[in-house]
């Protein structure tokens, strides 16, 4: 009986499919733009207060498996609607940055469901700004507009 138990644990501990979770935290560096060591297969990534002001064309592209970006304190004014093109952001933090209208973020708009822009300096949203993200379940908006 020992040994069918045995067996039974180890069928069902071989068909639990793995998951992999990589986080980088590169907060506090003074950054203004990504560095080298930042793993292609990052899922969590944070540049809590860093020097980042433009998120530029396809800056995080190359991260397909990037799920949570935390740009939280950054002076970012710019983002280039294709700065995410390719990756499955479903949570991205631009809190207490320097943006003063509402990104495009067509591109992660299928994926992205909490978007946090509080304390920016946003004064309008549209209903077009807001409408390609089909996803989208929870907005920050605190202290803005």
């Amino acid at each position: 009986m020992k040994s069918q138990l045995f067996i039974i644990v180890c069928v069902f501990w071989l068909s639990i499919p793995s998951v992999t979770a990589l986080s980088q935290y590169f907060g506090y560096q003074g950054l203004t733009s990504l560095p080298d060591s930042v793993d292609p297969a990052v899922t969590s990534l944070s540049f809590y207060y860093n020097k980042f002001a433009n998120l530029t064309d396809s800056m995080f592209s190359n991260f397909t498996s990037l799920d949570t970006l935390d740009m939280t304190y950054n002076p970012v004014t710019w983002i280039s609607p294709t700065a995410f093109e390719g990756c499955p952001i479903t949570v991205l933090k631009l809190s207490q940055s320097r943006l003063i209208t509402f990104p495009d973020l067509t591109s992660i708009g299928t994926s992205l469901e909490r978007l946090e822009l509080s304390s920016t300096k946003i004064t309008n949203i549209s209903r077009e700004d807001l409408q390609p993200l089909v996803a989208l379940q929870y907005l920050d908006l605190k202290y803005t507009i």
